[in-house]
């Protein structure tokens, strides 16, 4: 074969290529979160009788999924401290001040899932690290799902339940432990829809 004839081959090659990398990426489906219909929570003991509750309202998120490679699984959640609410006013105020969440100069709270392991045919662990206040932490979250991941059918909404415990002296929030309890727990009911 002569020089001239190899660029002639890679052009008969290259539509060959592009076509087998879309099948590849084709398999992938792409989420983003729908506020409107998830809830996002966090609980921590109270007096040691009893829990305060503080709810997120404004969040965003996005996964990725490939039905045939589960544990690729990628799920990013970016939840704005700034919406934090609580039973109160005055908790409200607390909580996005700066014994706490510290808004003015934090305004966001970031998980970034980065192994993904399923333990039963809905459930699993994602593993990751969680930022808050500008600290980063490790973290383990475990995953329910409404159906088996794996039967995920495109254009079909995906519907989970993450729970997270972290410690909240882990970001610096202190303050208050004798009324206050140091294990935060963080539930996640989210639904990601194909985007």
């Amino acid at each position: 074969m002569s020089n001239g004839d190899y660029p002639v081959r890679h052009l008969f090659l290259l539509p060959m290529l592009l076509v087998t990398t879309a099948n590849v990426d084709d398999q992938r489906m792409h989420f983003v979160l729908d506020p409107a219909h998830s809830d996002i929570r966090a609980s921590v003991a109270f007096l040691g009788i009893g829990s305060q509750t503080a709810r997120f309202p404004s969040a965003s998120g996005k996964a990725v999924l490939d039905p045939g490679n589960i544990e690729a699984m990628q799920l990013d959640m970016l939840i704005d401290a700034r919406a934090v609410t609580a039973g109160d006013r005055a908790t409200t105020a607390m909580l996005r001040g700066p014994s706490f969440f510290d808004v003015a100069h934090y305004p966001a709270l970031h998980f970034v899932g980065e192994h993904f392991a399923m333990t039963g045919e809905k459930t699993a662990l994602l593993t990751g690290h969680v930022t808050a206040r500008g600290v980063t932490r490790p973290a383990s979250v475990t995953v329910a799902f409404t159906a088996p991941p794996m039967n995920a059918a495109a254009g079909e909404p995906l519907r989970l339940t993450a729970t997270m415990a972290i410690n909240r002296d882990d970001f610096g929030m202190t303050a208050y432990h004798i009324l206050i309890g140091r294990h935060v727990t963080i539930n996640i009911q989210a639904m990601m829809v194909p985007g």
